[in-house]
């Protein structure tokens, strides 16, 4: 009979996996790479929030527009451009559960990048609310 190789992650009594330091590595590595998805998901957040809010007969952009059709239109463009901070997450908690102690430090970084762009664009719309359209 062949014998099987066995895992090298394992899992202790209470649940929690551990694994070689190589695993780790590998997960940590993974995370820093998936902030590299941050450019795809900018072009796909546009055309997710673009093509909402035209569909959504929006007056123009030189035009105020109500706050349920920028809402209806930005959130899942906001959820699209989160996609890499959630996989950095997932990859970050995976690679300390491994045993690298600095594995959320891209899930930090990813996070911060969507919060940014999340206040980019509030603040661009607080700021056309109170200045008016420019154009």
């Amino acid at each position: 009979m062949a014998r099987h190789a066995q895992h090298s992650v394992r899992q202790d009594s209470f649940g929690e996996l551990y694994g070689t330091p190589r695993q780790a590595a590998a997960a940590y590595r993974w995370a820093w790479l998936s902030l590299l998805l941050f450019p795809v998901s900018l072009v796909a957040a546009f055309a997710v929030g673009e093509g909402l809010f035209t569909s959504l007969g929006s007056g123009g952009a030189n035009t105020a527009q109500p706050l349920w059709v920028v809402l209806c239109s930005s959130v899942p463009a906001f959820v699209v451009f989160a996609l890499p901070a959630v996989l950095a997450y997932g990859l970050g908690h995976r690679a300390v559960r491994l045993g690298r102690r600095s594995g959320m430090t891209p899930a930090i970084v990813a996070v911060a990048i969507s919060i940014a762009f999340v206040l980019q664009n509030v603040l661009a719309y607080v700021a056309q609310l109170a200045f008016g359209p420019s154009g």
